[in-house]
């Protein structure tokens, strides 16, 4: 069989927190919260790649992943709210811990055979600020700043784990286990207005950057003897993004049990790479890595509009309904042998959402049914490829691939 994979994967989640209102003026708020992996993958695919300096010529590699991997992830957070009447300000710091706790990839010695060596853990430190400056009852300005860190899909870290030298692709393009989290930073200025105390207004521009995106990379070590060589290519964090744009947002509470949103965003987005796998594509199909230049991104949405109601028909019962229409874009797919240039039309994007609220001595249980995309719009972004990385397991469920069903049960 040209290709054969299983994977499972299982997330358990711990999320605590407490409120301590020190006086009328001061709020403070602190907790923790953590991620448990248990990711297990066993796939061999034969992929075909072209001979460099001939697109017409394929090679059929064997694609290896074959590992089964409990990375972690914990966080603390700490915030203190001061309440007075010419100003509100918030502060807040939040520390993130992440693991890969795996034995990985270290570089490549004569023998093509790998070094490994166990990974230390990550520390990244995130403050955050918001003022809040009331003009008067109806008019307000706010300021907020914060950083913000995201651990990348966990694919990224150990893919191509479980090939052999002998079994090598053509092309290797390996995982990193030592792959940085994905850092942000979001500033924003809002003004707002309170036309009545059902109706509020406001205005909202923002400015965000990203940075220690994954992209791939070739990486040159010395290897026995002091000779030259070249490892395959490795995942690495060097690519960067940025957008800005403006967001007008009204809000309408026509009763007491129902509340309205409606929100316009305008947004343009540059970067440097679409997918991780942009650059390699054209490092296998050219022979040569190609730089890093910003342009814009096939995220690059201009036009958003969404709807949101919020319904409370009875005590424990609760209903949200949320319409997304979104314009026309463009977006860039580069496979193994071209770029191709593509338009998306205009997607409308349907989701409902039901909670029932239970109540016990201690604890409260919110089950909730959801469907996201009622009306199974699929949208194409990307080209189907020969390449395993392409659809890789072990990623979030996308909206764009049509209707999806949840059914849970929150507890608090």
């Amino acid at each position: 069989s040209p290709w054969k994979q299983s994977s499972s994967q299982r997330i358990y989640y711990i999320d605590a927190s407490f409120l301590k209102q020190v006086s009328t003026k001061i709020h403070l708020k602190g907790g923790i919260a953590g991620e448990f992996y248990n990711l297990r993958l066993d796939s061999d695919r034969y992929i075909a790649q072209p001979q460099s300096g001939d697109e017409a010529l394929f090679n059929f590699s064997l694609f290896s992943n074959h590992f089964h991997r409990t990375p972690r992830y914990i966080a603390g957070f700490g915030e203190v709210r001061l309440d007075y009447p010419f100003i509100r300000v918030q502060l807040g710091s939040r520390v993130d811990y992440f693991t890969a706790s795996t034995l990985g990839l270290n570089r490549p010695l004569q023998d093509s055979t790998y070094v490994r060596n166990r990974q230390p853990g990550k520390y990244m430190f995130s403050p955050r600020i918001s003022l809040s400056v009331p003009f008067s009852d109806h008019h307000q300005v706010m300021l907020n700043y914060g950083r913000f860190v995201q651990i990348a899909p966990m694919f990224y870290f150990y893919a191509g784990s479980g090939t052999s030298a002998e079994n090598a692709p053509l092309w290797p393009l390996y995982g990193n286990v030592d792959l940085n989290p994905l850092f942000s930073e979001s500033s924003e200025i809002s003004y707002v207005y309170s036309v009545s105390d059902a109706t509020s207004l406001s205005l909202t521009g923002f400015w965000r950057t990203y940075s220690d995106i994954i992209d791939t990379r070739n990486q040159a070590f010395h290897g026995q003897g002091g000779s030259a060589q070249t490892t395959p290519t490795l995942y690495q964090n060097q690519a960067s993004s940025r957008a800005r744009g403006i967001e007008l947002e009204a809000n309408y509470a026509a009763s007491a049990k129902t509340q309205f949103r409606l929100t316009y965003t305008y947004m343009q987005a540059t970067g440097t790479t679409n997918k991780p796998e942009d650059r390699y594509f054209q490092f296998v199909s050219q022979g040569v890595m190609p730089a890093l230049l910003e342009r814009p991104l096939n995220w690059d949405q201009r036009h958003s509009f969404i709807l949101e109601s919020h319904i409370t028909p009875a005590r424990n019962f609760y209903a949200a309904i949320v319409w997304r229409l979104y314009s026309s874009r463009k977006w860039l797919n580069t496979t193994l042998t071209e770029q191709q240039f593509k338009k998306i039309p205009w997607r409308n994007f349907l989701d409902l959402k039901l909670n029932y609220r239970l109540h016990s001595k201690y604890f409260t249980f919110l089950p909730f049914f959801e469907v996201r995309n009622v009306f199974n719009i699929h949208t194409q972004e990307d080209e189907e490829r020969f390449f395993l990385i392409d659809n890789q397991p072990l990623r979030p469920f996308e909206d764009r691939l049509g209707r999806r069903f949840r059914l849970g049960i929150q507890i608090n």
